[in-house]
């Protein structure tokens, strides 16, 4: 069974992400954070990563660095993280328009 890491700081998001892979049959494993998901990448050596590049602890692009170095480490076979964001835009807030 394929093995996805879920790394998102909001549980909602997590879980809508858990239960949506489970049914398609796919083993979830989830993190907080990127500090737990680097520590999860070396033990569960899942074959996909999708993270939220807005994490409080670690963004997207020291995840991917920090990630790559512990998976030629560990010799595992996990594609390059997937990253996600609920922001839209990356221009800020929307304006009112009248």
């Amino acid at each position: 069974m394929k093995k996805i890491l879920v790394v998102d700081d909001e549980e909602s998001i997590r879980e809508l992400y858990r239960a949506d892979l489970s049914d398609e049959g796919y083993e979830v494993v989830l993190a907080v954070d990127g500090r737990q998901a680097l520590v999860l990448l070396e033990s569960s050596l899942p074959n996909l990563v999708t993270l939220d590049i807005k994490l409080p602890d670690i963004d997207g692009s020291r995840f991917s660095a920090g990630s790559g170095r512990r998976t030629r480490r560990s010799r595992s076979s996990c594609s390059p993280p997937s990253a996600s964001s609920a922001r839209t835009s990356t221009r800020g807030p929307p304006t009112p328009t009248s």
